[in-house]
């Protein structure tokens, strides 16, 4: 199966209204710890029924300059998700996140909303913190070992990163 990690940043943390502003994805191999070198770094605008929480556009005022290039780049959110199955692909993957209690019901919201089949299944899921503990290690020391590189919340940055704590466990 394939092994997809995902980050996406947002205007709050709820799926039921939270937009999706970016979605980056690389797939991986966890057996040879190779990394597809074809991303997927999208940015999208809030398509109706989303908004932004007040916690969250409190958060981003702390980060204007990775929310202004997202902004930059923003483009049109059905045609963004359904370029995402299409460079998934449609046998289904492994979805990696940290966690994934975030990213897979956000997702799942915007593939229900604009009615695009889900490339993923709940039962696919691969949390990157629990993998990381299950592997007898703390995710807070591994990030010691593991310095990050790149801005933090720009999602193909934090993606980058997860795949490497996950390769050095």
């Amino acid at each position: 199966m394939l092994n997809c990690m995902i980050d996406v940043e947002t205007t709050g943390t709820s799926p039921d209204h939270a937009g999706v502003i970016q979605i980056s994805a690389i797939k991986f191999n966890l057996t040879d710890k190779s990394v597809d070198n074809e991303f997927f770094d999208r940015c999208m605008w809030l398509p109706p029924g989303r908004f932004w929480e007040e916690d969250t556009r409190a958060f981003w005022s702390k980060h204007p300059r990775v929310l202004n290039e997202i902004i930059g780049r923003q483009e049109e959110p059905h045609q963004v998700m359904k370029d995402l199955v299409a460079w998934v692909g449609y046998n289904g993957a492994r979805l990696w996140a940290k966690p994934t209690t975030f990213e897979f019901p956000l997702l799942s919201s915007y593939f229900k909303q604009f009615d695009i089949q889900n490339p993923f299944h709940y039962r696919y899921c691969t949390d990157v913190q629990s993998y990381i503990f299950g592997r007898g290690q703390d995710i807070d020391d591994v990030s010691k070992v593991i310095p990050f590189e790149g801005d933090a919340h720009n999602a193909l940055h934090d993606v980058l990163h997860q795949i490497r704590m996950v390769f050095h466990v």
